[in-house]
């Protein structure tokens, strides 16, 4: 993954809230997935086109988690993102 990239939410997706997370509907596959509350918090912040860093800098701000502890995390979920066609990232574009 290429730091500088900026990531952001698909737009042919639609959210509905489920307790404290989010389930997604993906409206070019019609196919369903669920965040917890910890990715829909990441889904909110992709709402707008964002570096990597700065969506572990605002996890870190919100959860109060070291940035080496949830960056793989981070990296994991978007990575998630990405291969469901959930979310975007932009190649060399910065947020």
């Amino acid at each position: 993954m290429v730091r500088d990239d900026a990531w952001v939410a698909a737009r042919d997706v639609v959210t509905t809230e489920i307790g404290e997370g989010l389930a997604l509907l993906n409206l070019n596959t019609n196919e369903y997935f669920s965040l917890n509350d910890v990715g829909a918090y990441v889904w909110e912040v992709l709402q707008s086109p964002r570096q990597r860093d700065e969506i572990v800098q605002a996890v870190t701000e919100k959860y109060e988690v070291a940035p080496e502890v949830c960056a793989p995390d981070v990296d994991l979920l978007l990575e998630d993102l990405r291969n469901a066609a959930l979310a975007e990232q932009q190649l060399g574009v910065a947020a």
